[in-house]
């Protein structure tokens, strides 16, 4: 059974749903109000109102329906049209980037998905030092559990957009699916299965978009901004808790590149998140506290959802706030 003819059968397709944006972001719950024809709405509105603000295609004066652009149509000036997107572990988050991609690129954008689910902060760092980019949308819900899926959008400068630009989206949604939805749920179909901790499937290349290595040049970056000699001869051992979100396999890979001795725990495939919330605050901190006590480690960090906040727990099992954190390093 098909993307579409699955969820044709958990609510009536004539469902108008209705779509808010709030702090960073919105979200909603996979399945019900987060469904292919919310996020493709979303999707449509957020490349109009990038389109306006950076017009660097030219539509046919015949062509007044901002929707499907034959190609035949398009004038692309030399200017930013680059639009990059990235997507946390949740369910079929990677398959819903790639939906979302295929109507942005229908403006005739140039649309990069991240090769792989990807933390916010390498999205963010991404858009800003690609001087092609107009800007980027996360397919995330951050620290909300695992039943959620929304959308970030990301300015030029790789920082969250305002509520200004935010309502332009709302004001921006139309009712009607855009004319590209099929094609777009072909490319929720062939795009990789869930979080994916593999390369995208290449068949998804055929729908005017293409994948991208985001994540190597932002951690090299993260790694050439710190004293990594001083770090290894500091010995630390260190406990690393992504609550399977996007975190992931990441903060362990540049921390052991840098000398330090990591466990790193709640850190399989699993989009249920195994009924864990993944946000960096107690009790689901829980299970690094146990784990640095029982290892005799120097701390533990543990990340959220999307891995653009990170909290700690000290030798003595006590908890630091990301907030606290934030004030130490400034």
């Amino acid at each position: 059974m098909s993307f579409k003819q699955d969820t044709q059968t958990e609510k009536d397709v004539s469902d108008i749903d209705s779509i808010h944006f709030g702090t960073d972001g919105w979200r909603a719950i996979i399945g019900q109000d987060f469904n292919y024809r919310s996020a493709a709405r979303v999707a449509d509105a957020v490349a109009r109102v990038f389109r306006e603000d950076n017009p660097c295609v030219e539509l046919d004066e015949a062509d007044g329906s901002g929707n499907m652009i034959d190609s035949a149509s398009l004038t692309f000036a030399k200017k930013p049209n680059t639009v990059l997107i990235g997507y946390d572990t949740r369910k079929d988050a990677g398959r819903y980037a790639a939906l979302v991609a295929t109507i942005i690129a229908s403006y005739g954008f140039d649309v990069q998905v991240s090769r792989t689910y990807c933390p916010t902060p390498a999205l963010c760092w991404s858009v800003s030092v690609n001087p092609a980019a107009v800007g980027g949308l996360m397919l995330t819900s951050s620290h909300n559990p695992a039943e959620y899926l929304g959308i970030k959008v990301r300015m030029i400068d790789g920082g969250a957009a305002p509520s200004e630009f935010t309502d332009r989206i709302e004001t921006a949604l139309h009712d009607e699916l855009p004319q590209t939805i099929s094609a777009a749920v072909d490319a929720f179909d062939n795009a990789i299965n869930g979080t994916g901790d593999r390369p995208a499937d290449t068949s998804a290349f055929t729908f005017n978009f293409h994948y991208a290595d985001l994540m190597s040049p932002y951690l090299d970056t993260l790694l050439s901004a710190v004293d990594s000699e001083l770090i290894a001869r500091a010995g630390l051992r260190v406990v690393v808790d992504p609550l399977f979100g996007a975190g992931r396999r990441y903060l362990l890979q540049v921390l052991t590149h840098l000398g330090v001795e990591v466990e790193e725990i709640h850190a399989t495939e699993d989009p249920t998140f195994d009924g864990l919330h993944p946000e960096p605050i107690p009790p689901w901190i829980d299970g690094g506290v146990v784990k640095v006590k029982e290892l005799g480690y120097d701390a533990c960090f543990i990340t959220d959802g999307d891995a653009d906040r990170v909290a700690a727990i000290d030798d003595q099992g006590n908890f630091v706030s990301p907030q606290r954190i934030l004030t130490l390093l400034i």
